[in-house]
């Protein structure tokens, strides 16, 4: 476990705990689950990933990340272009990890 933990709050704890019942969880759903707006679930997310507690997320399907860049990504100032590059087999084995408790 990285040693970065009060750069974690509680709001990165909830998402950390959503995301590990449901590493496919869209954008927008994430954000929901935490009362953030989507944007600010988005910048959210790259606190824990920048702490090192959040290596990767996955993405529901294409109609979740259709509708994530619908709404997030091309709202962004200066975006001309998203791609996406498909996985073609996943061969993790995802647990459930400890998270640090905020004192």
């Amino acid at each position: 476990m990285p040693d970065t933990a009060p750069d974690i709050d509680l709001i990165d704890l909830k998402i950390l705990s959503v995301l590990q019942d449901n590493g496919r969880i869209s954008n927008l759903r994430l954000a929901e689950a935490v009362a953030l707006s989507p944007t600010d679930g988005l910048s959210r997310v790259q606190r824990p990933t920048r702490a090192g507690y959040l290596l990767k997320t996955r993405l529901a399907d294409i109609a979740a990340y259709r509708d994530f860049a619908g709404a997030v990504l091309w709202q962004l100032p200066g975006v001309r272009e998203i791609r996406i590059d498909a996985a073609m087999e996943d061969v993790t084995n995802a647990t459930r990890l400890p998270l640090p408790v905020q004192g």
